[in-house]
């Protein structure tokens, strides 16, 4: 937010969003569909996104892989060990090609 234009590009990202409600049955589908190895971050305080929201894409992913943080919308700026921590274990135990 710091950053020059910080602001304005977060308010235009959060406009935009008013377009994507239409396609989450689409992007459901793909999810339910596919089944891509997923790792989940969600911020407990995120004002935004509602905590069920986050629990919602376990219905469709009942595989992923899901962490609930003391955090809001920019859970990296408070997290950001944890959720490296855990990138790079979910990377190598679910991505990484076997040797």
């Amino acid at each position: 937010m710091r950053k020059p234009n910080g602001l304005r590009l977060n308010l235009d990202l959060i406009y935009d969003y008013r377009t994507n409600v239409e396609l989450y049955p689409q992007w459901q589908k793909f999810l339910r569909d596919r089944q891509p190895k997923t790792l989940i971050f969600w911020g407990e305080h995120e004002p935004f996104f509602t905590a069920e929201g986050g629990e919602s894409y376990l219905k469709n992913l009942p595989r992923a892989e899901m962490h609930r943080l003391n955090a809001g919308h920019f859970a990296t700026e408070d997290n950001l060990p944890y959720i490296t921590e855990h990138i790079v274990t979910f990377y190598d135990k679910n991505v990484k090609p076997k040797k």
